[in-house]
Protein backbone atom coordinates (compact mmCIF):
# COMPACT_ATOMS: atom_id res chain seq x y z
CA UNK A 1 0.00 0.00 0.00
CA UNK A 2 2.52 2.22 1.01
CA UNK A 3 4.54 1.41 -1.95
CA UNK A 4 1.49 2.67 -4.43
CA UNK A 5 0.89 5.36 -2.50
CA UNK A 6 4.54 6.83 -3.38
CA UNK A 7 4.05 6.20 -6.99
CA UNK A 8 0.70 8.08 -6.63
CA UNK A 9 2.31 11.00 -5.21
CA UNK A 10 4.98 10.75 -7.51
CA UNK A 11 2.66 11.50 -10.41
CA UNK A 12 0.42 14.11 -8.87
CA UNK A 13 3.85 15.83 -8.62
CA UNK A 14 4.81 15.89 -12.13
CA UNK A 15 1.43 16.76 -13.20
CA UNK A 16 0.97 19.89 -10.75
CA UNK A 17 4.06 20.71 -11.89
CA UNK A 18 4.14 20.15 -15.69
CA UNK A 19 0.70 20.90 -16.94
CA UNK A 20 -0.52 23.03 -14.15
CA UNK A 21 2.57 25.21 -13.45
CA UNK A 22 4.46 25.19 -16.41
CA UNK A 23 1.14 25.00 -18.88
CA UNK A 24 3.06 22.36 -21.11
CA UNK A 25 0.17 20.32 -22.24
CA UNK A 26 1.10 16.98 -24.15
CA UNK A 27 4.67 18.08 -24.73
CA UNK A 28 5.73 17.87 -20.72
CA UNK A 29 5.00 13.96 -20.48
CA UNK A 30 8.56 12.96 -20.25
CA UNK A 31 9.71 15.17 -18.46
CA UNK A 32 6.56 14.54 -15.91
CA UNK A 33 7.08 10.84 -15.52
CA UNK A 34 10.69 11.25 -14.81
CA UNK A 35 9.88 13.51 -11.99
CA UNK A 36 7.16 11.58 -11.11
CA UNK A 37 9.79 8.67 -10.96
CA UNK A 38 11.90 10.76 -9.03
CA UNK A 39 9.52 11.65 -6.18
CA UNK A 40 8.53 8.42 -5.79
CA UNK A 41 11.84 7.09 -5.37
CA UNK A 42 12.76 9.48 -3.10
CA UNK A 43 9.58 8.85 -0.83
CA UNK A 44 10.50 5.50 -0.59
CA UNK A 45 14.00 5.88 0.80
CA UNK A 46 12.29 8.30 2.92
CA UNK A 47 9.87 6.27 4.30
CA UNK A 48 12.19 2.88 4.22
CA UNK A 49 9.45 0.68 2.55
CA UNK A 50 10.82 -2.62 2.61
CA UNK A 51 8.99 -6.82 2.22
CA UNK A 52 8.94 -8.95 4.62
CA UNK A 53 8.89 -12.77 4.35
CA UNK A 54 7.28 -15.05 7.10
CA UNK A 55 9.70 -17.83 8.37
CA UNK A 56 9.60 -20.75 6.06
CA UNK A 57 7.72 -19.53 3.36
CA UNK A 58 8.35 -20.80 0.43
CA UNK A 59 11.24 -22.52 -1.58
CA UNK A 60 13.33 -25.83 -1.02
CA UNK A 61 13.81 -26.28 2.35
CA UNK A 62 17.42 -25.76 3.76
CA UNK A 63 18.86 -28.41 5.60
CA UNK A 64 21.83 -28.25 7.97
CA UNK A 65 23.35 -31.59 8.50
CA UNK A 66 25.56 -32.16 11.72
CA UNK A 67 29.51 -33.00 10.54
CA UNK A 68 30.93 -33.34 13.68
CA UNK A 69 33.45 -36.74 14.91
CA UNK A 70 30.43 -37.69 17.31
CA UNK A 71 27.93 -38.43 14.00
CA UNK A 72 30.37 -41.82 12.88
CA UNK A 73 31.64 -42.75 15.87
CA UNK A 74 30.00 -46.62 17.24
CA UNK A 75 26.68 -46.15 17.52
CA UNK A 76 26.36 -42.71 15.41
CA UNK A 77 23.73 -42.94 12.34
CA UNK A 78 25.54 -40.91 9.89
CA UNK A 79 24.81 -42.78 7.09
CA UNK A 80 20.88 -42.61 7.43
CA UNK A 81 21.25 -39.01 8.83
CA UNK A 82 23.33 -37.89 5.29
CA UNK A 83 20.54 -39.88 3.18
CA UNK A 84 17.29 -38.62 5.02
CA UNK A 85 18.72 -34.97 4.87
CA UNK A 86 19.22 -35.22 1.10
CA UNK A 87 15.45 -36.12 0.87
CA UNK A 88 14.73 -33.26 2.67
CA UNK A 89 16.03 -30.41 0.94
CA UNK A 90 19.16 -28.87 0.16
CA UNK A 91 21.85 -30.13 1.92
CA UNK A 92 24.63 -28.01 4.09
CA UNK A 93 27.31 -29.24 7.06
CA UNK A 94 27.89 -27.49 10.08
CA UNK A 95 30.53 -28.16 13.00
CA UNK A 96 33.58 -26.20 13.34
CA UNK A 97 34.84 -23.54 10.77
CA UNK A 98 36.26 -25.28 8.33
CA UNK A 99 34.23 -26.30 5.33
CA UNK A 100 33.36 -30.16 5.71
CA UNK A 101 30.36 -29.63 2.74
CA UNK A 102 32.51 -32.48 -0.02
CA UNK A 103 33.23 -35.05 3.28
CA UNK A 104 32.07 -38.15 2.61
CA UNK A 105 32.48 -38.75 6.35
CA UNK A 106 32.15 -36.31 9.65
CA UNK A 107 35.34 -35.03 10.12
CA UNK A 108 34.22 -31.74 12.48
CA UNK A 109 35.37 -31.47 15.81
CA UNK A 110 32.91 -29.42 17.23
CA UNK A 111 29.11 -29.17 16.78
CA UNK A 112 28.92 -25.21 16.29
CA UNK A 113 25.28 -24.74 15.08
CA UNK A 114 24.71 -20.89 15.40
CA UNK A 115 26.93 -19.33 12.47
CA UNK A 116 24.94 -22.08 9.50
CA UNK A 117 21.86 -21.39 11.47
CA UNK A 118 22.19 -17.80 10.87
CA UNK A 119 23.00 -18.11 7.82
CA UNK A 120 20.45 -20.24 6.28
CA UNK A 121 17.41 -18.09 8.11
CA UNK A 122 18.42 -15.36 6.53
CA UNK A 123 17.57 -16.70 3.06
CA UNK A 124 14.11 -17.23 4.19
CA UNK A 125 13.16 -20.76 3.32
CA UNK A 126 12.31 -24.08 6.00
CA UNK A 127 15.36 -24.86 7.77
CA UNK A 128 15.73 -28.47 9.13
CA UNK A 129 18.64 -29.41 11.82
CA UNK A 130 19.57 -32.99 11.14
CA UNK A 131 22.06 -33.88 14.49
CA UNK A 132 22.61 -36.35 17.14
CA UNK A 133 21.78 -33.76 19.66
CA UNK A 134 25.25 -33.01 20.82
CA UNK A 135 25.38 -29.60 19.81
CA UNK A 136 28.13 -27.82 21.27
CA UNK A 137 26.65 -24.07 21.62
CA UNK A 138 23.37 -25.89 22.16
CA UNK A 139 22.92 -23.98 25.14
CA UNK A 140 23.84 -20.93 24.07
CA UNK A 141 21.13 -20.40 20.82
CA UNK A 142 18.16 -18.08 21.77
CA UNK A 143 14.66 -19.33 21.56
CA UNK A 144 13.86 -16.55 18.87
CA UNK A 145 16.94 -18.36 16.55
CA UNK A 146 15.05 -21.79 16.99
CA UNK A 147 11.48 -20.39 16.23
CA UNK A 148 10.18 -22.36 13.56
CA UNK A 149 13.25 -24.57 12.81
CA UNK A 150 12.57 -28.11 12.05
CA UNK A 151 15.27 -30.34 14.39
CA UNK A 152 15.39 -34.16 13.49
CA UNK A 153 17.37 -36.61 16.23
CA UNK A 154 19.42 -39.34 15.47
CA UNK A 155 20.38 -40.24 18.78
CA UNK A 156 23.93 -42.17 19.16
CA UNK A 157 23.89 -45.24 21.17
CA UNK A 158 25.97 -45.38 23.95
CA UNK A 159 28.45 -48.04 23.59
CA UNK A 160 30.87 -49.37 26.35
CA UNK A 161 34.33 -47.56 25.63
CA UNK A 162 38.02 -46.34 27.02
CA UNK A 163 39.86 -43.21 25.96
CA UNK A 164 42.98 -41.61 26.24
CA UNK A 165 42.32 -38.19 26.66
CA UNK A 166 45.54 -36.57 28.21
CA UNK A 167 49.17 -37.37 27.34
CA UNK A 168 51.96 -35.30 28.68
CA UNK A 169 55.48 -35.25 29.15
CA UNK A 170 58.87 -33.90 28.84
CA UNK A 171 60.10 -33.10 24.97
CA UNK A 172 63.33 -33.07 25.66
CA UNK A 173 65.98 -35.65 28.96
CA UNK A 174 69.69 -36.12 28.83
CA UNK A 175 70.93 -39.48 28.38
CA UNK A 176 70.44 -41.32 31.30
CA UNK A 177 67.36 -39.90 33.05
CA UNK A 178 63.64 -40.98 33.44
CA UNK A 179 61.03 -39.26 31.45
CA UNK A 180 57.99 -39.56 32.89
CA UNK A 181 54.95 -39.07 31.35
CA UNK A 182 51.38 -37.99 32.93
CA UNK A 183 48.21 -40.22 31.08
CA UNK A 184 44.38 -39.69 31.94
CA UNK A 185 41.93 -42.13 30.85
CA UNK A 186 38.11 -42.18 30.67
CA UNK A 187 35.82 -45.15 30.56
CA UNK A 188 31.96 -44.37 29.37
CA UNK A 189 28.93 -46.96 29.15
CA UNK A 190 29.71 -48.80 31.89
CA UNK A 191 33.30 -50.42 30.72
CA UNK A 192 34.36 -52.62 33.38
CA UNK A 193 37.34 -51.92 35.21
CA UNK A 194 39.71 -54.45 33.51
CA UNK A 195 41.28 -51.59 31.28
CA UNK A 196 45.37 -51.40 30.66
CA UNK A 197 47.69 -48.78 29.93
CA UNK A 198 50.75 -50.06 28.04
CA UNK A 199 53.75 -47.43 27.11
CA UNK A 200 55.22 -48.10 24.45
CA UNK A 201 58.50 -47.66 22.04
CA UNK A 202 57.95 -48.47 18.61
CA UNK A 203 56.48 -51.91 18.64
CA UNK A 204 58.07 -52.87 21.93
CA UNK A 205 56.05 -52.13 25.01
CA UNK A 206 58.14 -50.73 27.77
CA UNK A 207 56.01 -50.97 30.70
CA UNK A 208 51.74 -52.08 31.57
CA UNK A 209 50.06 -50.73 34.24
CA UNK A 210 46.16 -51.04 34.78
CA UNK A 211 43.78 -47.89 34.70
CA UNK A 212 43.00 -46.95 38.67
CA UNK A 213 39.40 -45.94 37.96
CA UNK A 214 38.90 -46.43 41.80
CA UNK A 215 35.13 -46.72 41.48
CA UNK A 216 35.13 -43.45 39.11
CA UNK A 217 35.80 -43.17 35.59
CA UNK A 218 38.63 -41.23 35.22
CA UNK A 219 42.02 -43.03 35.91
CA UNK A 220 45.40 -41.04 35.99
CA UNK A 221 48.82 -42.53 35.91
CA UNK A 222 52.36 -41.61 35.69
CA UNK A 223 54.58 -43.64 33.30
CA UNK A 224 58.24 -43.74 34.41
CA UNK A 225 60.53 -44.06 30.85
CA UNK A 226 64.50 -44.86 31.99
CA UNK A 227 66.07 -43.43 28.42
CA UNK A 228 69.59 -45.36 29.09
CA UNK A 229 70.66 -46.24 26.02
CA UNK A 230 68.06 -44.40 23.91
CA UNK A 231 69.90 -41.72 21.56
CA UNK A 232 68.11 -38.92 19.40
CA UNK A 233 64.30 -38.51 18.64
CA UNK A 234 61.99 -41.56 19.93
CA UNK A 235 58.35 -41.62 19.41
CA UNK A 236 56.52 -42.90 22.74
CA UNK A 237 53.13 -43.79 22.73
CA UNK A 238 50.51 -44.81 25.49
CA UNK A 239 47.39 -47.31 24.66
CA UNK A 240 44.65 -48.51 26.41
CA UNK A 241 42.99 -51.66 26.01
CA UNK A 242 39.72 -53.19 27.41
CA UNK A 243 37.72 -55.68 26.51
CA UNK A 244 34.38 -54.79 25.51
CA UNK A 245 35.44 -51.52 24.41
CA UNK A 246 33.72 -50.64 20.68
CA UNK A 247 35.65 -47.19 20.02
CA UNK A 248 39.09 -48.21 18.74
CA UNK A 249 40.04 -44.84 17.62
CA UNK A 250 40.89 -42.90 21.49
CA UNK A 251 42.29 -45.66 22.49
CA UNK A 252 46.48 -44.33 21.41
CA UNK A 253 48.28 -41.21 22.17
CA UNK A 254 52.19 -40.18 20.76
CA UNK A 255 54.85 -37.99 21.84
CA UNK A 256 58.29 -37.24 20.80
CA UNK A 257 60.92 -37.37 22.87
CA UNK A 258 64.50 -36.21 22.38
CA UNK A 259 67.30 -37.82 24.03
CA UNK A 260 70.79 -35.57 24.55
CA UNK A 261 73.81 -37.28 25.25
CA UNK A 262 74.37 -34.28 28.13
CA UNK A 263 71.70 -31.98 29.89
CA UNK A 264 70.95 -28.67 28.62
CA UNK A 265 71.43 -27.12 32.17
CA UNK A 266 73.24 -28.55 35.18
CA UNK A 267 73.41 -26.94 38.86
CA UNK A 268 76.50 -27.56 40.79
CA UNK A 269 75.56 -27.02 44.77
CA UNK A 270 78.26 -26.94 47.81
CA UNK A 271 77.39 -26.62 50.33
CA UNK A 272 73.56 -27.82 49.57
CA UNK A 273 70.74 -25.19 50.74
CA UNK A 274 67.62 -24.11 50.41
CA UNK A 275 68.63 -22.02 47.48
CA UNK A 276 69.76 -24.47 45.29
CA UNK A 277 66.89 -27.14 46.08
CA UNK A 278 64.15 -24.51 45.29
CA UNK A 279 66.68 -23.05 41.98
CA UNK A 280 66.54 -26.41 40.67
CA UNK A 281 62.98 -27.19 40.94
CA UNK A 282 61.87 -24.00 39.16
CA UNK A 283 64.40 -24.34 36.33
CA UNK A 284 63.28 -27.90 35.48
CA UNK A 285 59.64 -26.67 35.98
CA UNK A 286 59.98 -23.29 33.51
CA UNK A 287 62.80 -25.03 31.18
CA UNK A 288 62.66 -26.55 28.21
CA UNK A 289 65.58 -28.21 27.98
CA UNK A 290 66.83 -31.22 30.43
CA UNK A 291 67.66 -29.84 33.65
CA UNK A 292 70.58 -31.95 36.28
CA UNK A 293 71.23 -30.65 39.50
CA UNK A 294 74.15 -32.39 41.88
CA UNK A 295 74.98 -31.66 45.60
CA UNK A 296 78.07 -31.90 47.46
CA UNK A 297 77.29 -33.05 50.91
CA UNK A 298 80.79 -33.43 52.20
CA UNK A 299 84.27 -32.62 50.20
CA UNK A 300 83.82 -35.14 47.20
CA UNK A 301 80.71 -36.92 48.12
CA UNK A 302 78.59 -36.09 45.30
CA UNK A 303 74.70 -36.70 45.16
CA UNK A 304 72.07 -36.21 42.63
CA UNK A 305 69.24 -33.58 43.41
CA UNK A 306 66.32 -35.59 42.10
CA UNK A 307 67.00 -39.16 43.46
CA UNK A 308 69.76 -38.31 45.92
CA UNK A 309 71.53 -41.04 44.72
CA UNK A 310 75.38 -41.09 45.26
CA UNK A 311 77.35 -40.45 41.84
CA UNK A 312 80.94 -40.14 40.73
CA UNK A 313 82.64 -37.53 40.00
CA UNK A 314 83.50 -38.13 36.69
CA UNK A 315 79.78 -38.07 36.56
CA UNK A 316 79.32 -34.77 37.50
CA UNK A 317 82.25 -33.52 36.05
CA UNK A 318 80.80 -34.86 32.13
CA UNK A 319 77.68 -33.22 32.74
CA UNK A 320 79.21 -30.02 33.58
CA UNK A 321 81.31 -30.30 30.22
CA UNK A 322 78.05 -30.84 27.82
CA UNK A 323 75.68 -27.87 29.87
CA UNK A 324 74.63 -24.88 27.58
CA UNK A 325 74.12 -22.94 31.31
CA UNK A 326 76.09 -24.11 34.32
CA UNK A 327 74.85 -23.02 37.87
CA UNK A 328 77.70 -22.80 40.66
CA UNK A 329 75.98 -22.32 43.72
CA UNK A 330 78.33 -21.66 46.71
CA UNK A 331 82.25 -23.15 45.59
CA UNK A 332 81.62 -26.47 43.38
CA UNK A 333 85.31 -25.79 42.55
CA UNK A 334 86.63 -29.81 41.43
CA UNK A 335 84.03 -30.59 38.74
CA UNK A 336 83.19 -27.22 37.24
CA UNK A 337 87.88 -26.22 37.05
CA UNK A 338 88.39 -25.13 33.53
CA UNK A 339 84.84 -25.20 31.92
CA UNK A 340 84.20 -22.52 29.82
CA UNK A 341 80.24 -22.81 29.09
CA UNK A 342 77.89 -20.62 27.07
CA UNK A 343 76.16 -19.94 29.56
CA UNK A 344 77.40 -19.06 33.18
CA UNK A 345 75.67 -18.44 36.76
CA UNK A 346 77.74 -17.69 39.84
CA UNK A 347 76.17 -17.59 43.12
CA UNK A 348 78.66 -17.63 45.93
CA UNK A 349 77.54 -18.26 49.42
CA UNK A 350 80.66 -17.08 51.36
CA UNK A 351 81.99 -20.96 51.41
CA UNK A 352 85.15 -20.07 49.35
CA UNK A 353 86.48 -17.35 51.62
CA UNK A 354 83.68 -14.31 50.17
CA UNK A 355 83.35 -11.73 52.61
CA UNK A 356 79.24 -11.56 53.41
CA UNK A 357 77.07 -8.73 54.98
CA UNK A 358 74.66 -9.81 57.60
CA UNK A 359 71.26 -8.43 58.75
CA UNK A 360 67.76 -8.19 56.62
CA UNK A 361 68.15 -6.91 53.00
CA UNK A 362 65.29 -5.06 50.49
CA UNK A 363 65.38 -5.94 47.25
CA UNK A 364 64.44 -3.18 44.62
CA UNK A 365 64.28 -3.74 40.24
CA UNK A 366 66.81 -1.65 38.39
CA UNK A 367 65.37 -0.49 34.82
CA UNK A 368 67.28 -0.75 31.96
CA UNK A 369 68.22 -4.74 32.69
CA UNK A 370 67.74 -8.05 30.37
CA UNK A 371 65.53 -8.89 33.22
CA UNK A 372 63.44 -5.44 34.19
CA UNK A 373 60.91 -7.29 32.37
CA UNK A 374 60.25 -10.29 34.87
CA UNK A 375 59.57 -7.67 37.75
CA UNK A 376 56.89 -5.89 36.27
CA UNK A 377 53.79 -5.25 38.15
CA UNK A 378 55.36 -7.29 41.39
CA UNK A 379 56.21 -5.27 44.50
CA UNK A 380 59.78 -6.81 44.52
CA UNK A 381 60.32 -3.91 47.85
CA UNK A 382 57.25 -6.35 49.81
CA UNK A 383 58.82 -9.55 49.31
CA UNK A 384 60.24 -11.47 52.38
CA UNK A 385 63.80 -10.10 52.99
CA UNK A 386 67.59 -10.98 51.97
CA UNK A 387 70.55 -11.92 53.61
CA UNK A 388 73.06 -12.36 53.76
CA UNK A 389 74.49 -10.73 50.64
CA UNK A 390 78.29 -10.83 48.67
CA UNK A 391 79.97 -7.21 48.19
CA UNK A 392 80.15 -7.11 44.68
CA UNK A 393 81.71 -4.07 42.27
CA UNK A 394 79.78 -4.70 38.95
CA UNK A 395 81.97 -3.20 36.08
CA UNK A 396 81.47 -0.65 33.56
CA UNK A 397 79.93 -3.46 30.81
CA UNK A 398 77.42 -5.22 33.70
CA UNK A 399 73.92 -4.61 34.15
CA UNK A 400 72.30 -4.27 37.12
CA UNK A 401 69.15 -6.35 37.51
CA UNK A 402 68.36 -5.82 41.20
CA UNK A 403 70.03 -3.92 44.32
CA UNK A 404 69.08 -4.11 47.72
CA UNK A 405 69.44 -1.56 51.15
CA UNK A 406 69.96 -3.00 54.55
CA UNK A 407 66.55 -2.43 56.45
CA UNK A 408 65.43 -0.43 53.62
CA UNK A 409 67.38 2.27 54.18
CA UNK A 410 70.94 3.72 53.08
CA UNK A 411 72.51 2.86 49.91
CA UNK A 412 71.77 0.38 47.65
CA UNK A 413 74.14 -2.67 46.97
CA UNK A 414 74.03 -4.68 43.61
CA UNK A 415 72.78 -7.95 44.40
CA UNK A 416 72.40 -9.39 40.66
CA UNK A 417 74.49 -8.83 37.46
CA UNK A 418 75.24 -10.02 34.78
CA UNK A 419 77.11 -9.30 31.23
CA UNK A 420 77.56 -10.93 27.63
CA UNK A 421 80.96 -10.79 26.18
CA UNK A 422 82.90 -13.27 23.45
CA UNK A 423 79.64 -15.05 22.77
CA UNK A 424 79.12 -16.59 26.37
CA UNK A 425 76.93 -15.03 29.07
CA UNK A 426 77.79 -14.41 32.69
CA UNK A 427 75.10 -13.98 35.47
CA UNK A 428 75.88 -13.22 39.26
CA UNK A 429 73.58 -13.63 42.32
CA UNK A 430 74.86 -12.39 45.30
CA UNK A 431 71.97 -12.59 47.71
CA UNK A 432 71.02 -15.80 50.23
CA UNK A 433 67.17 -16.50 51.21
CA UNK A 434 66.41 -15.68 47.44
CA UNK A 435 64.04 -18.95 48.00
CA UNK A 436 61.69 -17.24 50.19
CA UNK A 437 60.08 -15.28 47.33
CA UNK A 438 57.91 -18.31 46.17
CA UNK A 439 55.84 -17.23 49.43
CA UNK A 440 56.05 -13.61 48.53
CA UNK A 441 54.98 -10.63 51.46
CA UNK A 442 52.74 -8.61 52.55
CA UNK A 443 52.75 -4.81 51.99
CA UNK A 444 55.66 -2.16 51.72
Amino acid sequence: MTLFLALAFGLVVGWFTYWRLEGLGGRAWPAALSRAGAMATLLILVLDVGWSIAPGAGGRPVVLLDASLSMSTPGGHWIEARDSAAKWGEVRTFGDQGDHSADTVPSAGRSDLRPALSAALALGRPVIVVTDGEVTDGAELERDLLQGVGVRIFPRQSLAGAAITRFDGPTIVSEGDTARFEAEVVRFGGLGDSAQVDLLMGTRRVLRRPAPFRGGDLARLVLALPTAGLKGEVTVQVVVTAPGDREPRDNTRWAVLRVTPAPGIVVLASPPDWDSRFLFRTLRDVSELPVRGFLEIQSGVWRDMERLQPVPVSTVRRSAQGADLLVLKGSPAGPAAGLRPRGLWLWPTGSGGEAQLGGEWYAAGRAGSPVADAFVGFPVDSFPPLGPITPIEPSDEEWVGLAAQLGRRGAERPILTGREQGGSRRVLTAAEGLWRWAFQGGAS
